[in-house]
């Protein structure tokens, strides 16, 4: 690959949280950089889902965007992988905190790419961002509602539950609920 993610997973010293490759803007610009990139583009276009209507107005443009969104989904679906394949190795070599940033990666690309987080997830997992003694939070389930695991240093369950129950409250006006899990020996077979 060319933008050096797989490089930089392969080498620790190099290793970044796979996400996008170099120069490509999400929400903040233009898809994929624009025209001169050779992505389709449109100046009322920011995400994805701008694209439902504007096939009324710019017939010629929406094909193109097709072809452009074909290409970034095999993108998108490339750097998930990569993450996930990073994930597991993080996790057999027992570093954690790579492993939250991972976590953190990977909600920010359903946030951005995959546009299946709403505002309630975000709530949670940006709150959960800002506690020291957090190293990653991201949604889990289906999307579009649900709930968010995070990975929290035990010393700072308490304070991680309280700023963003507090936080959710504030961004929502729903009551966030918490469960703490305790990591245990994974799948074994039982005699």
């Amino acid at each position: 690959h060319s933008d050096g993610c797989h490089d930089r997973l392969r080498d620790p010293a190099q290793r970044s949280v796979p996400h996008d490759p170099p120069g490509r803007q999400t929400s903040e610009g233009s898809a994929a950089g624009g025209p001169e990139q050779g992505a389709a583009y449109h100046p009322d276009i920011r995400r994805h889902s701008d694209y439902c209507g504007i096939h009324h107005r710019d017939p010629v443009q929406y094909l193109l965007y097709i072809q452009y969104w074909l290409a970034d989904l095999q993108r998108r679906f490339d750097v998930c992988a990569a993450r996930t394949a990073a994930a597991v190795e993080a996790l057999k070599r027992g570093e954690v905190a790579y492993f939250g940033e991972l976590m953190t990666a990977s909600h920010v690309s359903l946030r951005d790419d995959y546009e299946v987080t709403g505002p309630e997830l975000d709530a949670l997992a940006e709150a959960a961002w800002q506690v020291e003694g957090v190293l990653g939070s991201r949604m889990t389930g289906g999307g579009f509602g649900g709930c968010t695991v995070s990975l929290v240093k035990e010393e700072a369950i308490d304070r991680f539950k309280a700023f963003v129950g507090e936080e959710y409250e504030k961004k929502t006006g729903l009551k966030a609920d918490f469960y703490v899990a305790e990591i245990g020996d994974g799948v074994s077979r039982l005699e």
